[in-house]
């Protein structure tokens, strides 16, 4: 997470990372943080964060 977490601050705007963070913090259970980063990526483009925020 500290990797992904160091990207998101190199280039905010790439929402990719923000997609996969999203998937971290689904696998944590932290549902919250999960749906905030699959929001952000959703806005961004990525669909699959968008197929993540249906569920």
């Amino acid at each position: 997470m500290v990797d992904i977490n160091k990207a998101i601050s190199i280039d905010p705007e790439h929402w990719f990372f923000y997609y996969t963070r999203g998937l971290n913090y689904k696998a944590m259970s932290e549902t919250s943080k999960a749906q905030a980063d699959f929001k952000k990526a959703c806005d961004g483009g990525i669909d699959d964060a968008c197929v993540e925020l249906k569920k």
